[in-house]
């Protein structure tokens, strides 16, 4: 599933309690201080989290190490398995969900496996080497093969709401730079990003939103059809949908179903007065969008 260019979401504001604001804005910039490696970091130029997706073009770039190498030696006794051309075998993401609850086991699994990382919000050159050096691989945008995705802030990209429908480890570049200094991968589900303001303007906690998504997709179950007077895409929406767990309709469901919805917005009137008269369920994009956010779908978000 490739991730498709980014397109701004149009802001909306809110009448009612249950319908918060999905803008932050522009004063809401990265606390981070400046340091050494300030110099290197090309900031993407969202200034609010109501962006689909940051254009961000990096290759995508694999170092295979030897058995011999000592980074490797190290990582092998920690539980991590090779496989016979010399490559480290990939530990399947489903493997791990398992494994949640248990710290320790979960861990162990971290470790082992061929990391698989993509940046949003920002690039890094620096941070790009540690990946590579580590024998970690940097993605461009295939969100089916991320591990973990490395940002600085809260912001809805489509990378980023992909990452938290699946329920993927979304970490700060501290988690890089822990693992620089340990020599190899460490656990990122003891980095998970922290951005309090954001979380207070969403009404979220990232990381319990996340372990709620790993262990169940928020939209198991749920068919999903999107109109095309949308913002983000169609094709954007198709992507988040599916990392959820749910089904994109391409073509609009032909009659009244329990699980099934048609994301719309006020301005595809002709589109709403058909879909309402045909007693189809035609739901804001906040239904999906802050629902994921908040792994928590709110069925009053109707049009």
């Amino acid at each position: 599933m490739k991730v498709t260019e980014s397109i701004p979401i149009s802001k909306r504001g809110r009448s009612k309690a249950e319908n918060p604001s999905t803008s932050v804005s522009s004063d809401v910039s990265s606390t981070r201080s400046t340091d050494s490696r300030s110099s290197n970091i090309a900031r993407s130029s969202d200034s609010s989290v109501e962006v689909i997706d940051s254009s961000e073009t990096k290759p995508s770039r694999k170092r295979k190490n030897d058995f011999d190498s000592p980074e490797i030696s190290q990582r092998l006794k920690l539980g991590g398995s090779m496989s016979s051309s010399g490559s480290r075998t990939d530990i399947e993401l489903d493997q791990d969900l398992t494994l949640q609850g248990s710290p320790s086991l979960r861990r162990a699994t971290m470790i082992g496996r061929n990391y698989k990382v993509l940046f949003t919000g920002y690039q890094n050159e620096k941070d790009n080497h540690i990946v590579i050096d580590l024998g970690g691989e940097v993605l461009d945008d295939s969100m089916e093969e991320v591990t973990v995705l490395v940002t600085d802030k809260i912001r809805r990209t489509v990378k980023f709401m992909c990452a938290v429908a699946r329920g993927l480890p979304i970490v700060s570049d501290q988690w890089l730079l822990q693992c620089k200094s340990a020599g190899m991968f460490l656990d990122p589900w003891k980095y998970i990003l922290e951005d309090r303001e954001s979380e207070s303007k969403f009404g979220i906690n990232l990381k319990r939103t996340l372990q709620q998504a790993v262990k169940a997709p928020l939209l198991t179950g749920l068919s999903i059809h999107v109109t095309k007077k949308m913002n983000p895409t169609p094709d954007q929406f198709r992507d988040i949908i599916e990392s959820g767990g749910g089904v994109y309709l391409r073509s609009p469901p032909s009659a009244p179903a329990e699980d099934t919805y048609v994301i719309s917005s006020p301005e595809d009137r002709a589109s709403v007065t058909k879909f309402k008269k045909a007693g189809l369920k035609v739901m804001d994009k906040e239904f999906l969008l802050s629902g994921i956010l908040k792994y928590r779908l709110n069925h009053k978000l109707q049009i």
